[in-house]
């Protein structure tokens, strides 16, 4: 018995060594996983601090997976394929980062880590951006931003808003950036990271510069350009400068630009950012190009200096470009050459075709100009041949039409008008392709202005029902008060009563309010789409007529006569002349329309105006012999913005001449009645009948009827005019009878 006890203790005993081994080798591995665990977080804390290109980057991303699948730990893998993607994507092999990116997407949704998937949503929008599908590159941004709101992640919203803007900004789809980049600034606006706040109100400047919006894009640049001061963010201060500077260019204002060209250099410089350095030097040198050719090139060589240090081939071939259309313009065609063949070795290198076929271009104008045919032939044949390869339309455009001058110095007629032929087909592509650009993007600043008005309505439709839920619950509890007391007094139930019928005279009162709102819209819609088919239709056709003349003079220039040549002058004038019209027309209504027209009313020497105004219509009265009295006193002043006042006056004098036969006669009154001046403008021209009086100031219904000497119009002029002297608190009527004439009468304050 002693025996078997001695003999089971031996085997206890040996069993509890095992077990006590055990624990030990267990509690050893345990400690080692934590330990690499513990140095896999901490190399992704390093890698943070890195730039994904460097091959730091790559060598501890590699050495998080690979300690991450040793020791089996998911989440760090996982986050370790992605860090592996972004070097991938840095080094632009874009293929293999998909690749990353996409077993990091499916092993971070395994194990359900919501930061990291929102993370690679974004790098997968990036990629397919650069794969150019700008579909599935928004839609990822748009997951991320989804995913980042679900964890209150407001910073990574923003960020993935700010970028989905921005591939729409890139895209050219400016009403759908416009709405992202706002999403983004109104969470960035709630947010301590005021650089992320200055990058948006910059890409919102951005896109209404290129609406030509230039006054938003003004206040946003200047937002955007305080902010950055404030941070001390020299590189980003340089951009905004020169971005603004752009504005001002972009306006004429040549001096102003010039001002934060020069403002934005010393922050470049301090910076230290070559490539921002060489976009403000870029600019200057594009801003000298009209004025000075030789400081343009200085500018241009140093934009080329810095460009070069960086290797950014995209800015060498801008600097490259600009230094060439100098020495063209110098007629120092072999410096041209030498600059072109040099873009060229730079994009065969990168593998750039559009640049490729747009200095094959280049090259072939220089050797026409040389009158080396042959080898400009040549040059005009790649360039149209990789042009239309990659689906563009103004190189073969461009290409054709000098192919077409080629074959004619040759004395090939019928390549020649073969290849004029092509010019006509792709020219006619781009003007329908750029007026549908212009009006898509005309229509969508309305439809972004139409957007935020729904906004205010909703909300203030919202405060008024909040207002009148109150008002009911305030009435209820009002009335159960009164209720009490009903039967003590009958004068508080004939004031309960009259109380009532308060209210209902105020809903009806708003009811009909809302019906004349309802009437206002419909006819803001009516004259909206007034203005587009007057921008698609009668702006396309003396444009035209401009394109035409211009083609004959140039073309045949040679084979006209004088007489020829001036007739086809005259018609350029007045075509531009009626097209000017039109525009300003256009623009005054439009500004009308949007309440951004000043009004600055000052007091005005009618006479003095009137003869200015008579002078821009000397030509046309002098062609139709029509005599033109003018019996206003010099001593007749009036109250009034100048500017509008003579859009009056040219409108109602254009009409006049328009309107009146060969040998006709034009009058101009003004008397002073009761402190006011009223004027007329009265011609004995064909007249209207009472049809055409009741709607003459209509924008919406009357249409302009061809004039005696087969001129075009509108009807627009009229309906301004009603809205400017209305502006004044002044009226306009019109006496007219078919076949005898029109008299125009305003009024407007002598003080």
């Amino acid at each position: 018995m002693s025996k078997k006890i001695i003999v089971f203790a031996k085997v206890f005993n040996s069993i509890a060594i095992t077990f006590l081994f055990a624990a030990i080798l267990f509690g050893c591995a345990n400690k080692e996983v934590e330990d690499q665990t513990a140095q896999v977080k901490e190399i992704f804390n390093r890698i943070e601090e890195l730039a994904p290109e460097s091959e730091e980057f790559k060598v501890l991303a590699d050495s998080a997976y690979n300690i991450s699948n040793r020791i089996n730990y998911r989440k760090g893998a996982t986050k370790a394929t992605w860090l592996q993607g972004k070097y991938l994507y840095a080094e632009t092999n874009y293929e293999a980062a998909k690749s990353k990116f996409e077993t990091s997407l499916r092993n971070a949704k395994e194990i359900n880590d919501l930061k990291l998937i929102g993370d690679v949503y974004e790098n997968l929008g990036f990629v397919y951006n650069r794969f150019k599908d700008i579909n599935k590159s928004t839609e990822y941004l748009k997951l991320s931003a989804k995913v980042r709101g679900e964890i209150g992640d407001s910073v990574g919203m923003g960020v993935s808003y700010n970028n989905t803007g921005f591939i729409f900004w890139m895209a050219s789809q400016y009403d759908s950036a416009i709405i992202y980049f706002e999403k983004a600034l109104e969470l960035r606006e709630n947010l301590p990271q005021k650089e992320f706040l200055a990058s948006t109100c910059n890409n919102i400047g951005t896109v209404y510069y290129n609406w030509s919006i230039y006054d938003k894009a003004l206040e946003y640049y200047l937002r955007a350009l305080a902010i950055q001061k404030e941070l001390g963010n020299d590189q980003s201060v340089a951009i905004t400068l020169t971005n603004i500077g752009l504005v001002y260019d972009e306006t004429s204002q040549t001096q102003k630009a010039f001002e934060y060209y020069k403002e934005s250099l010393p922050y470049a410089i301090s910076a230290g950012d070559s490539q921002t350095i060489g976009y403000v030097y870029n600019s200057i040198a594009s801003a000298f190009v009209p004025i000075n050719i030789d400081s343009a090139a200085y500018y241009y060589k140093k934009s080329l200096d810095f460009y070069k240090s960086v290797n950014y081939v995209g800015g060498e071939i801008l600097a490259l470009k600009g230094l060439g259309n100098i020495e063209e313009q110098k007629n120092n065609f072999s410096a041209a050459k030498d600059y072109y063949y040099r873009i060229l070795r730079l994009a065969e290198d990168q593998g750039i075709r559009i640049r490729i076929a747009e200095i094959y271009l280049l090259l072939g104008k220089v050797y026409l100009y040389e009158t080396n045919l042959q080898i400009a032939k040549n040059f005009f044949l790649k360039s149209i041949e990789i042009a239309e390869e990659i689906s563009l339309k103004n190189y073969p455009r461009d290409g054709f039409l000098y192919l077409s001058e080629i074959y004619d110095k040759t004395g090939n007629v019928d390549s020649a008008y073969a290849a004029f032929k092509q010019y006509e087909k792709y020219n006619s592509e781009i003007n329908d392709a750029d007026m549908q650009r212009r009006l898509s993007d005309l229509k969508s600043s309305f439809e972004l202005e139409r957007y935020k008005r729904s906004v205010q309505a909703q909300i203030y439709k919202n405060e008024k029902q909040r207002i009148y839920l109150v008002i009911t619950i305030v009435g209820l509890l009002f009335l159960a008060f009164t209720a009490v007391i009903l039967f003590r007094s009958l004068s508080k139930i004939k004031r309960i009563n009259n109380l009532l019928v308060q209210k209902n005279e105020l809903i009806e009162g708003q009811k009909s309010e809302l019906n004349y709102k309802n009437e206002e819209l419909t006819e803001s819609n009516v004259a909206k789409d007034k203005l587009f088919s007057i921008i698609a239709h009668d702006l396309k056709s003396p444009f035209n007529t401009l394109l035409n003349f211009s083609a004959f003079l140039r073309e045949d220039y040679f084979e006209l006569t004088d007489d020829e040549r001036l007739d086809y002058i005259k018609e350029l004038e007045g075509t531009t002349k009626n097209t000017y019209e039109l525009l300003e027309n256009l623009l005054f209504l439009s500004a009308s329309r949007t309440g951004r027209l000043d009004f600055n009313p000052s007091a005005i020497n009618l006479k003095e105006m009137i003869d200015s105004v008579l002078e821009l219509y000397a030509s046309q009265t002098k062609g139709k012999s029509i005599t033109i009295k003018n019996n206003i006193s010099c001593a007749i002043k009036v109250f009034a913005d100048s500017n509008m006042l003579k859009i009056v006056l040219r409108n109602l004098l254009s009409n006049a001449v328009k309107y009146c036969d060969d040998n006709g006669e034009i009058t101009l009154n003004a008397e002073l009645k009761n402190e006011r001046v009223i004027i007329s403008v009265e011609d004995n021209g064909i007249g209207m009948d009472d049809a055409t009086q009741t709607n003459i100031f209509n924008i919406n219904v009357v249409r302009s009827k061809m004039g005696t000497g087969g001129e075009k119009g509108t009807g627009l002029g009229l309906g301004l005019c009603k809205e400017f002297i209305e502006q004044h608190k002044g009226k306009i009527s019109v006496e007219s009878e078919k076949g005898k004439g029109s008299k125009f009468s305003f009024y407007l304050p002598q003080n």
